[in-house]
C-alpha cells in the first residue's frame, strides 16, 4: 500500500479482518496524541469514512476557532 499523505489518516487491516482507520486530533496534557478511530467491513468504505470524519473534524475545529 502506497504511503498516504499528511493529514490524510491511516488505513490498515486488523487481524479480525475488518479495516481501521485512525487520525491524530491534538495531544493531551501528557504530551500523548489523540486518536480518533474508524472501523469498516472494507478498505474502500473505511477510507470514505475517515475523510469524511476528518472534513467533519477540521469543519468543527474551524468553527471553534471563529
Amino acid at each position: 500500500m502506497a504511503k498516504r499523505q499528511n493529514g490524510k489518516g491511516t488505513l490498515r487491516k486488523r487481524s479480525d479482518g475488518r479495516w481501521e482507520g485512525r487520525f491524530n486530533i491534538g495531544v493531551n496534557e501528557n504530551g500523548k496524541p489523540k486518536v480518533k478511530y474508524i472501523l469498516a467491513k472494507t478498505q474502500a468504505e473505511c477510507a470514505r469514512k475517515l475523510k469524511a470524519a476528518i472534513e467533519e473534524y477540521e469543519h468543527d475545529k474551524e468553527i471553534a476557532e471563529r
